[in-house]
């Protein structure tokens, strides 16, 4: 094999290994790695390899908007997740199912460009704007708006992001009941 063939091949099994390295493929040229987005790739990655034998694990991310928060975590890693475990089932939830839908979009456009060159998997039969799943896995993700129905579908990665959408919709008492 030729060392392009031998380095293409490496970058392949290091982004399916470590998912730093393929949130920066995954998100291609234009991405620009920050000191944050290191950090959410690293801990992120801890966090989900961690098996600390509870039911339930929570990791909060909490930076000011406009931080790459979405790119680095709700954008990619729900691909690489089942990529990497694609017997799992993942849950992306927002303010809103447009919001969402976006996530999922994203997701999948990911694993339809890289899911079969960096971890062997396709997309299934189900294959929606707000959901879809793996073929021959168990696998699928569900993207929706918090008050879109998404109770009674399991997920080992449940991700919520941003559920609410205004500064106004989060200091009203009203908002954040019914999103609790």
């Amino acid at each position: 094999m030729s060392r392009a063939v031998w380095q293409e091949l490496a970058r392949r099994e290091l982004a399916r290994r470590d998912y730093g390295a393929y949130l920066a493929l995954a998100q291609g040229s234009g991405y620009v790695e920050t000191a944050l987005s290191r950090f959410l790739a690293r801990h992120v990655q801890a966090f989900l390899e961690a098996d600390t034998g509870h039911a339930y694990d929570i990791l909060l991310i909490e930076t000011p908007p406009q931080h790459g928060k979405s790119t680095a975590v709700t954008e990619t890693l729900p691909s690489w997740f089942l990529g990497r475990w694609p017997e799992k089932r993942v849950i992306v939830a927002g303010y809103s199912d447009d919001f969402a839908e976006r996530f999922c979009r994203r997701n999948r456009e990911k694993l339809q460009a890289l899911g079969q060159d960096i971890f062997g998997v396709s997309l299934g039969k189900v294959n929606r704007s707000t959901e879809f799943e793996l073929h021959g896995h168990r696998g699928r993700m569900i993207s929706r708006g918090l008050l879109s129905g998404i109770t009674g579908n399991p997920a080992e990665l449940l991700i919520v992001d941003d559920p609410v959408k205004t500064r106004q919709e989060a200091d009203s008492p009203t908002i954040r009941d019914r999103v609790w």
